[in-house]
Parts: C-alpha cells; structure tokens; sequence
C-alpha cells in the first residue's frame, strides 16, 4: 500500500505486513520483527529528517527508529484514526493523527501520549519541514491553517481557492504535503493539486472599527475561525464600513485590498501609521443582512515575508446587539436596558446609530429591524462534533 525510505536507507513497504527493500540491491525481505501482522491496510509517514517511521492502521500505531533499525511494540489508541491524515513533524517527536470523528490530535512519539486536539482541523494534515508548524485543513472554511506545535496558537491561515470536502483519502483528495525546505504547501482537491507558498505574515485578528461621536473608536472583534462574527452598527446611507486587519508583526507593504465575497466595494486602504501591525480597509457600498469577506494581496513584513493573500469576514446585520446572527426581541431589551447609559466597551453594540448615546433612537432602530437575519453558514447547517475523549 504505502514505502517510505529512511535515513539509514532502507526504504519500509507497507501491506499487511512490513516489507525491507534495499536500494542497494534491489533485495525484498519480510520484517518478522515488526509488529505488523495481521493488519489490513497499513500506511506509513515519516519524520522530514528521515529518522521515524510512523506506521498506522485503524486503532493502532506503531513507530521505526532508522538509527537503532528497530521497531517499537503497536499502541492502540482510543480513538478511530484515519491514515491518509496523518504527519510526522521534522525531528519525529510528534505525530499528527487525522481522527474518524473528524479534528485531528497531536501525540509524543515514542509514548504516543495526548498533547492537543484540533477540533476543526477535519481533512489533510502536515508538519512544516524545517520549523515547529502543524498545518491543516478545514473544510469549513476552505482554508488551511497553521499553528505553533509548542503554544498551539494559531499563526496564520489562507484560502484554498475551492471548496473541499471532509476527510482524506491516501493519494486523493485532502492529502496535504509540505515541502522539505518548508517553503509549500501541496494539497489534491476535487478538481486538481494545488500549489501554494507558505504564508509567513501571521494576521493576529480582524475588528471592524466604528467611531461612537465623543464616545470614542470601539471595535467588534470578528473570530478567523468558526462562525464569522457581526457588525451591529449602521453603515449610513452609503453602507460605509471599516475592517481592520491587525498582523503579529509590523507591516512594510500590502499590494491591496478588495472585496472578494459579499456586496460593496473597497473605497480606501492603508497602514495604519499608529500602529504599523495594522492594515485599514474602508468599504462603502455594504448592503445589510449578508457576509463580506476582504482580502488583502501581497502582504510584506519588516523580516521580509511574504503572503500572497489572506482574508478576513464579517457578518452585517444592523440592530444584533448581542450578535446571534438574528435580530429580535432579545436585543430590543438589550437595548432598552442600556437607554441613557454612557457608551463604554461593555455597551457599545447597544449604540447602532453609534452616535455616542444610547436612547431612543437606537431602540427603535433595533425594532425596525427585528425579524431580520443573517443566512445561515454551513457550519450552522452542518454542525457536527470533532472532540476527541482520552
């Protein structure tokens, strides 16, 4: 099924049982002390420098050292696995396991111990070659996203330019690699394999900013993962909106921005010279009840990297005080409560109008626009469960 050459230079087949070729010689022989028999569809990953070999099968997994030539004893795991979705990082001491139920885990390699869980990591997975970054994918979103394998933090993410399903299959569809000097990313699609250069701009969050008169500039945080969050307050008649993308590092270019899903229009954008980790986009044209996603191009750092494109998401639903996608009676008396109230960062959203007040008029804003909605995402439709239990 699956080969896989070592640092020693053996190259490990894969059927039922394990299988040594040597190059050399071009000798097949059968490895009785390995673990393997019995099992039915045997897969094998290894470590970018060659040293482990990760083999799997259903429940269980079982490990190669090149340098000792040995194999340690099969670990059954808790949780169904999946073997096209699985990864080994750089120097072999983490394994990356696509799980059944969907997520993906992180185990110690020899130990197989528990590290973390990717609840929405649900199809390819890969270890960057030359640095501690655990790539996967979300289909959901139809993004791969990156991670640090030591805080687990997210580091950044990227489109992937179409829709992808759940799930890999081994030499299919899902099956993400990544290159040995770390610098791409290939991943099979339904329709092709896609190449891409790995983003090393980390984009930190995505606000959408509005001034409340003498109140002051408040921002609605607006998640890169999960549902898209919702801008509450009034775009004037002009549906003027401003998203701000804030980077973990300072900014030295950006090619661009415009709006690549929703209706309106990019009318301006810039580095923010306050704060030069931020890029400023104001949109005009934003119609109401619908999402809208903005995308930057050609992203450069003050240490010379470089992405090519990355995007941010917003959901526009005036009068949603308390952002559940839905307008109704709830933030009507929301709103009611907060009426005379100064506009601080707990109460902003109560100020739609966002003149720096909250009375009536806000209320009544909130009331004309009660029975109004956002549509619903495909992770509302398709909720589904990736946790893992150990």
């Amino acid at each position: 099924l699956d080969v896989a050459v070592a640092s020693n230079g053996l190259a490990l087949g894969t059927s039922n049982i394990v299988h040594q070729i040597n190059p050399t010689t071009n000798a097949i022989s059968e490895r009785t002390d390995s673990p393997a028999d019995g099992f039915s569809s045997l897969l094998v990953h290894r470590s970018a420098d060659r040293t482990l070999l990760y083999f799997l099968d259903g429940n269980f997994v079982f490990l190669y050292h090149a340098p000792t030539d040995t194999f340690d004893p099969a670990v059954q795991t808790q949780s169904s696995i999946g073997g096209a979705s699985a990864a080994v990082n750089r120097n072999g001491t983490l394994l990356g396991t696509g799980l059944s139920s969907g997520g993906a885990s992180l185990d110690t390699a020899p130990g197989f111990n528990f590290v973390h869980n990717f609840n929405t990591l649900d199809s390819g997975i890969a270890f960057d070659a030359v640095q501690d970054t655990f790539y996967g994918v979300n289909s959901l979103r139809n993004q791969i996203i990156a991670y640090n394998t030591t805080t687990f933090a997210e580091k950044f993410r990227f489109d992937i330019g179409e829709n992808v399903d759940a799930g890999a299959t081994f030499f299919g569809p899902g099956n993400l690699v990544a290159s040995q000097d770390g610098h791409y990313l290939a991943l099979i699609t339904p329709t092709t394999m896609r190449v891409f250069v790995v983003p090393t701009v980390p984009l930190a969050f995505v606000s959408s900013r509005k001034t409340h008169g003498s109140a002051g500039v408040f921002d609605i945080n607006m998640p890169l993962d999960g549902n898209p969050g919702v801008e509450c307050r009034s775009g004037g008649a002009n549906g003027q909106f401003t998203m701000v993308f804030t980077f973990g590092v300072n900014l030295t270019s950006v090619g661009g921005a415009s709006v690549t899903d929703g209706t309106g229009m990019v009318s301006s954008g810039n580095i923010n010279p306050s704060n030069v980790r931020q890029y400023i986009v104001n949109l005009t044209g934003v119609t109401d009840s619908q999402y809208i996603k903005v995308t930057l191009t050609n992203v450069n750092d003050v240490a010379a990297h470089h992405t090519d494109a990355i995007s941010g998401e917003m959901g526009i639903l005036l009068g949603d005080t308390n952002g559940s996608h839905s307008v109704n009676s709830t933030d009507v008396t929301q709103t009611k409560g907060q009426s005379g109230h100064v506009v601080t960062n707990s109460n902003f959203r109560q100020d739609p109008n966002a003149t720096g007040s909250i009375n009536a008029s806000d209320i009544s804003l909130v009331k004309v626009n009660s029975g109004h909605a956002l549509p619903e995402t495909f992770s509302q439709t398709h909720a589904h469960s990736a946790a893992k239990t150990r």
